[in-house]
Order: C-alpha cells, then sequence, then structure tokens
C-alpha cells in the first residue's frame, strides 16, 4: 500500500516537472527571440518577433501566449526607442556639423578681414 502512494507521488511529481520544464522552454524560446529581436535591425526583429509568435501558440498554455504579446509589445517599443535615440543623434550630428561650418565660414571671413586691413 505505502509502495503504490510512494509510486503515485512519484509519478505525479515528475509529470509536474515535466509539464514546467516545457513551459520554461517555450519562455526562454520566446526571451531568446526577443533578445535576437532588440540587438539587430528592424527588418530582422519583425522576422524574430514573428517566429516567437508562433512559437508560443504552438504551445497550449495562456500564460505563454500573453507574455508572447507582451514581449510583443516590448519589442516593439524598443525599436520604438531606438529608432527616436538614432534620430536624435542623427540630429546632433547634423547641428554639430552646420555649427562648425559656420565657425569655420566666420573664421575666414575674420582672416580675410585681417588681411585686407594689412594691405590697405
Amino acid at each position: 500500500m505505502r509502495f503504490t502512494f510512494v509510486l503515485i507521488f512519484a509519478i505525479f511529481g515528475c509529470l509536474l516537472l515535466a509539464q514546467e520544464g516545457r513551459s520554461a522552454s517555450s519562455t526562454t524560446t520566446t526571451e531568446a527571440a526577443t533578445t535576437t529581436a532588440a540587438s539587430t535591425s528592424s527588418d530582422t526583429t519583425t522576422a524574430a518577433s514573428t517566429s516567437s509568435d508562433t512559437t508560443t501558440a504552438a504551445s497550449t498554455s495562456s500564460d505563454t501566449t500573453t507574455s508572447s504579446s507582451t514581449s510583443s509589445a516590448a519589442a516593439r517599443r524598443r525599436r520604438r526607442a531606438r529608432r527616436r535615440r538614432l534620430a536624435r543623434q542623427r540630429q546632433r550630428r547634423e547641428r554639430r556639423r552646420q555649427r562648425q561650418t559656420q565657425r569655420l565660414r566666420q573664421e575666414l571671413q575674420n582672416q580675410r578681414r585681417r588681411i585686407n586691413q594689412l594691405r590697405g
């Protein structure tokens, strides 16, 4: 009697561990796809997000579907933030280049003015 009771608990424990392992591996796959999406270009990012959605849709757990949509939304936010950051950097470089060009023009005008003063 005790043996069957222990055996039933052992089988139940194994099934529980197997289910947790399956759930953890699909979550890890989703996280890996999201990490890849964050570090690559926007075209590759879209493909990685789509594959993570497909992976999660194949699983039966509603928690993974929720985490997938949350991950996709987070990936979209990261892509949007990255685009904004890159745009700000481009604008800063452009403004710096314009200031430098203006400074060089001003310096050139000053040099021409001094040369003309020395000549005349």
